[in-house]
């Protein structure tokens, strides 16, 4: 039998990230510090605070995790003392959270005001929590439906079992379908949004869905401190009406930092995912691997019952798989997005090529860095080179 370990034991183990954290944040601050005294040109100085901001991110992560761990590894103590056990960890938080603004500071990146903070916070985990509520409930629906028609049916056990398992793959295909839907609406309320104050701001936004022939979606401006850095993304269907009605959300820090021609241009990029029906494709690719998981997952206990301790591998290998072949689809979506709104949308190569560059370092991110669903922007900037080149050959010929 495991003994827990005493209550002083937990809250020293889950001081020890922060203590380290805090100590990193005090060397980074100085290192920032003398990086700001160089002289240094705009551009440099831009690629410091990436590389920083970076770097700091993954330090935080890090933490997170490490602290993550140890609230799992705990569960005894916690269970013997629930108060103080889950009081430790909750302090644990808010010293990260305050050690974090410390750091975001340095990089002069927004934050919130506290109350404002704890209020995003509160309104995410609302919605969160009601999404991911809807969601079992719409898998339980489904495995109960199942389980009603067979007894209407009655069916023997395989073909019980079976139905079970068709209903339950209908449950979780139909949530992610949902949740896709309705993430025009979730977004909305889970950030610090609020439609563009002024008309021509609309009025610009509407015009470049005009000119390509598509019904202008909700608009959502994204307030200063619910996302650092800057971000620009279109939600939902391009078929979807009412609350199903797609969204595009710019942060403000982007309308302030990008031109005209560029938001332009981003705002095509956005268009094009729409017109390539980029969305409904994720949702496809994203119900095949979850489908096809639980599928697997459930004739590995049927066909064997002591293989069924396999079940937390499979499950772990295909939450990776199904990480790492979503991150390949959205990269390549990014290609597609980039050629469609050059070629077809008519977007400004120069402009695009510019905005990527900004957003990078909004963003705090190299470019020669590929993120998880966006490819490196060097080779996003190469890539339309190469197509601006193949439009102006085109139409070198046609003057011919």
């Amino acid at each position: 039998m495991e003994t827990a370990l005493p209550i002083q034991a937990v809250a020293i183990l889950a001081s020890i990230p922060v203590v380290a954290f805090a100590l990193w944040a005090d060397y980074f601050g100085r290192t920032i510090d003398a990086l700001a005294a160089r002289v240094k040109t705009d551009d440099e100085k831009e690629a410091d605070r990436a590389g920083a901001g970076l770097q700091a991110r993954t330090t935080a992560l890090l933490v997170l995790i490490s602290e993550l761990a140890l609230f799992l590894g705990t569960a005894e103590t916690r269970a013997e003392h629930p108060v103080l056990g889950n009081l430790v960890f909750i302090v644990a938080v808010l010293f990260h959270a305050v050690i974090q603004a410390g750091i975001d500071k340095k990089l002069q990146a927004p934050t919130p005001h506290p109350r404002q903070y704890l209020g995003n916070a509160a309104k995410t985990l609302l919605w969160a929590f009601s999404t991911a509520l809807g969601y079992l409930a719409l898998l339980i629906g489904c495995v109960k439906v199942s389980i009603g028609l067979a007894a209407l049916l009655q069916t023997g056990p395989a073909a019980t079992a079976a139905i079970v398992v068709v209903g339950a793959i209908f449950g979780l295909v139909a949530g992610l379908a949902l949740n896709f839907a309705l993430g025009p609406m979730y977004l909305s309320k889970a950030l610090l949004s609020v439609s563009p104050p002024s008309d021509e701001l609309r009025s610009r936004l509407k015009k470049s869905f005009d000119e390509a022939g598509m019904r202008a979606p909700q608009f959502y401006l994204i307030e200063k401190g619910a996302h650092r850095g800057g971000t620009a993304f279109i939600a939902g269907f391009h078929f979807g009406k009412g609350p199903f009605m797609p969204a595009l959300f710019i942060s403000r820090s982007v309308l302030e930092s990008l031109q005209p021609s560029e938001l332009e241009a981003v705002v095509r990029h956005e268009i094009a995912h729409l017109n390539l029906n980029h969305l409904p494709r994720r949702l496809i690719l994203a119900s095949t691997l979850v489908g096809a998981t639980f599928l697997v997952g459930v004739l590995v206990v049927m066909l064997s019952p002591p293989s069924s301790a396999l079940v937390p591998f499979l499950a772990f290998g295909s939450f990776i798989a199904t990480f790492r072949l979503m991150g390949a689809q959205s990269r390549t979506q990014e290609f597609e997005a980039d050629a469609h709104a050059v070629t077809v949308l008519g977007s400004d190569t120069s402009a695009l090529c510019s905005a990527l560059k900004k957003l990078d370092r909004m963003n705090g991110n190299a470019e020669g860095k590929q993120g998880s669903n966006h490819p490196a922007t060097e080779r996003r900037i190469k890539a339309l080179a190469s197509y601006a080149a193949i439009q102006q050959s085109g139409e070198d010929k046609k003057a011919a």
